[in-house]
């Protein structure tokens, strides 16, 4: 995926080494208001709209809540952060594969 930040790129691998020390305000934001309200982060969903890739965070808890058209990187970042699950619409995945 191109249009990432190398910011959030940084992040992302910092996350993936397991080095959770920094995050940013907006992730900790997030990370403050799913425990005010008893809520998780549970998936996020990658998927293209108008050429650029956008994402749906998905939470659950004592209700349940969607949060549609978010940044992807900014998403990514997220369920790496939280090691949940990032879904991808499939013909995603065959776009990049006819590309190669």
């Amino acid at each position: 995926m191109s249009g990432f930040s190398s910011e959030v790129a940084r992040y992302i691998s910092n996350f993936l080494e397991g080095k959770r020390e920094e995050p940013p305000t907006i992730y900790k934001l997030v990370e403050q208001i799913c425990e005010e309200n008893e809520m998780h982060l549970v998936k996020v969903k990658i998927y293209e709209s108008g050429g650029i890739f956008r994402a749906n965070l998905y939470f659950t808890g004592k209700k349940d809540m969607i949060l549609r058209n978010f940044r992807a990187s900014d998403a990514i970042a997220l369920a790496t952060y939280y090691s949940i699950p990032i879904l991808v619409r499939k013909s995603l995945l065959k776009k990049i594969e006819n590309q190669k």
